[in-house]
């Protein structure tokens, strides 16, 4: 293996090139890629990555199994619960104060235990009749877990018994508490696309967007152009609900707001 890093030698730029026109998917320079890189030529035996270049056009390995190494896409109902109790008592009031559609967008969404927790948590405070609720991610295979809304008994340990028998239904033919799958009629509330961040328009005039643990895929630069485009996609007044992954150090020069550490507000006097 060359000594200097992956992302920086003549063979990234080529297999950057190849996984782009193949996917669509945009590799850029950080040192989770290069974790990443390194494991998966590990995994495939790959002595360098001139040689996973060579394995790659040939055919020999699988472009998706490597997009698959890549995106993590570990996640729970209701992840740090304390959280979803500060958007449920501070964020989420601000927007149904009256009766207009609040639009939520859960970017990034993984296998959609974010989004559904955002549609369970809305329709908890009655208030599901205003929301359009949509989520998005790069991973078209995940998208389609997601649209089928079953999920493990671990993924909803943030679940009260009562939330489970109410929104959730045991899985037949399958031992007792492995599988829940999500009731068709709670399922249908959210709308789910395939988006990519870097390169596709964003939806204009939300209330909430919900994006967390995402950023560990992009550069600094990348992270940048990604808030600037949230800003313009927020209404004045709306809310960037973030990870520990998404924390920037200077966002007042973005034009947002810190409300607390994981949600940004642009203001209302700003457009």
């Amino acid at each position: 293996m060359v000594e200097q890093k992956l992302t920086e030698s003549s063979a990234f730029s080529i297999f950057r090139q190849f996984v782009q026109k193949k996917s669509g998917f945009h590799l850029n320079p950080s040192p989770f890629l290069e974790d990443r890189l390194l494991l998966y030529l590990r995994l495939q035996s790959c002595e360098s990555l001139e040689q996973a270049n060579q394995r790659l056009r040939s055919g020999d390995l699988d472009i998706q199994v490597f997009l698959d190494s890549l995106l993590i896409n570990e996640s729970e109902f209701f992840r740090n619960p304390d959280r979803f109790k500060e958007l449920k008592q501070r964020i989420l009031p601000r927007f149904f104060t009256g009766c207009g559609q609040v639009r939520i967008w859960s970017a990034g969404c993984s296998f959609g235990a974010e989004a559904y927790s955002l549609m369970i948590l809305i329709a908890k405070m009655n208030r599901l009749h205003q929301a359009r609720l949509w989520a998005t991610d790069l991973d078209k295979q995940t998208l389609e877990q997601a649209k089928e809304a079953v999920f493990s008994e671990s993924v909803l340990k943030n679940v009260s018994k009562s939330d489970l028998n109410y929104y959730f239904e045991l899985q037949p033919g399958v031992s007792h508490g492995s599988k829940y799958a999500l009731k068709a009629p709670w399922a249908q509330r959210v709308d789910f696309a395939y988006h990519d961040l870097l390169r596709d328009p964003y939806p204009e005039s939300n209330h909430l967007i919900v994006c967390r643990n995402v950023m560990i895929y992009f550069d600094k630069a990348s992270k940048y152009q990604v808030y600037q485009k949230f800003w313009r996609s927020l209404k004045p007044g709306g809310v960037l609900f973030i990870g520990g992954a998404e924390q920037l150090l200077d966002i007042q020069s973005l034009g947002f707001e810190s409300l607390s550490p994981y949600f940004l507000l642009k203001p209302e006097s700003q457009s």
